[in-house]
């Protein structure tokens, strides 16, 4: 893989730092877990041979809503991705991820939990997403984008 940049870190301060990048392929899929806010996350790579990489899930245990998205390896990636942080349910001071789209070359995928509190987005340009890094817990607090630019 190329090298990329890391771009933003979207969301509130509490959880643990995580990272996730693609090491063959591309991004093939994603499971998001979301009610009031976005609970968890995990993703998915794949190659044309198959090769398959998972993530671990970050965030909680939460949610009353699981969405999956799923990718074409050879036609279809991520450009960029737009949302919401704030606080969250119960919470006026503890900040998290209240909503997240997910933008592709074709089309887009989302909005996926509540568009409430700040708004905030990843550049499109001529580029792809080839992984995320964040922060989690209880919800996932925070999240940006590794970028591979053409």
């Amino acid at each position: 893989m190329e090298e990329f940049l890391t771009v933003g870190l979207w969301g509130g301060e509490g959880g643990d730092r995580w990272s996730f990048v693609e090491n063959n392929g591309g991004i093939i899929g994603m499971e998001i877990v979301h009610g009031s806010g976005i609970d968890s996350i995990s993703f998915k790579c794949g190659d044309e041979y198959g090769v398959l990489q998972h993530s671990r899930k970050v965030g909680g245990t939460g949610g009353t809503k699981t969405d999956k998205i799923k990718l074409e390896v050879s036609k279809e990636f991520l450009v960029c991705i737009a949302g919401f942080c704030g606080p969250v349910k119960g919470s006026n001071s503890f900040k998290a991820l209240r909503c997240i789209t997910f933008y592709k070359n074709k089309a887009k995928y989302g909005p996926y939990g509540v568009e409430i509190g700040h708004a905030f987005t990843s550049s499109v340009a001529s580029g792809k997403v080839v992984g995320f890094h964040g922060r989690s817990g209880v919800y996932l607090d925070a999240i940006g984008v590794h970028m591979e630019y053409f």
